[in-house]
């Protein structure tokens, strides 16, 4: 009886300290904090790449917000990136700036939880970019307490197809360390 006891407040405690959807946005941005072991992979039409890297995680804005510093490696190159995520108190909605040293346009996103896909997704654009071309959309969701990813899509207008298409341009996978 004690050993089942025991497993469910493991249990319990692992589930809860997963990224939920979340009222109260302090404990959403809590979850971010620390430093992590990153992989990633990145799809570009032909071009296809990957490498591993790390990334800290620090809390600001009175903990409203996240600041993620992304140091990627490649085989010849080192990718920073820059991802601050922050809450709109009086819109009750989640915002986030992506910047990178690899020349990629700058991007501002705005979102929250998706019940769909048991994420927070974003969507937005890059910034001075033509709107009408493409749309980007960024699913955050975790596995267990101390993993989660970050995913990029690409949702465009297939003139060959006539229809819109999302692909998946980047993901990341962040494990604690």
């Amino acid at each position: 009886m004690i050993k089942i006891l025991l497993l469910l407040i493991v249990a319990y405690s692992t589930m809860s300290a997963q990224l939920q959807k979340n009222e109260d946005p302090y404990k959403f941005f809590e979850y971010f904090k620390g430093e992590w072991s990153m992989l990633y992979s990145a799809k570009g039409g032909e071009q296809e790449s990957a490498g591993r890297g790390i990334a800290k995680g620090t809390l600001f804005f009175q903990d409203l917000g996240v600041e993620l510093d992304i140091k990627a490696r490649t085989l010849t190159d080192t990718i920073l990136i820059k991802l601050l995520i922050n809450f709109d108190k009086t819109q009750q909605k989640y915002s986030m700036v992506v910047l990178n040293s690899a020349g990629n346009p700058s991007t501002a996103l705005h979102g929250g939880y998706d019940e769909l896909t048991k994420s927070y997704v974003f969507s937005g654009f890059p910034v001075d970019y033509d709107k009408s071309k493409i749309k980007i959309k960024t699913y955050i969701a975790s596995e267990r307490q101390d993993k989660y990813s970050i995913v990029f899509t690409n949702t465009y207008y297939k003139e060959e197809e006539k229809k819109v298409v999302e692909e998946e341009v980047l993901r990341y996978v962040f494990v604690k360390l």
